[in-house]
């Protein structure tokens, strides 16, 4: 079975005071990559995401059933942003 997914959804308001669940889901600090056969890590900086919330959210997909899981139950917990200037640290090797 192949495995595929669209989703739509409308950008809503935007959140003045994200929760610390808002901010954990959207901040990224490091980021790990498998380069020449091994492991680098790089230190990630940015600004706190400006979030918004999100509306009509319409998923199919077809990945779980392929994995053989059931699909999840309720709204899931989705943000929107337009974006943040990101700056990346040079690679250290793990």
């Amino acid at each position: 079975m192949w495995a595929n997914a669209s989703i739509a959804f409308e950008v809503g308001a935007k959140i003045a005071e994200p929760s610390h669940f808002d901010h954990w889901m959207s901040a990224r600090w490091a980021l790990v990559s498998k380069r020449f056969g091994r492991l680098d890590y790089g230190r990630v900086f940015h600004p706190p995401w400006p979030l918004h919330e999100v509306e009509n959210v319409d998923i199919d997909e077809s990945a779980l059933r392929a994995a053989g899981l059931s699909a999840p139950q309720g709204q899931p917990h989705a943000r929107y942003s337009p974006g943040v200037p990101v700056s990346l640290a040079w690679f250290e090797r793990i």
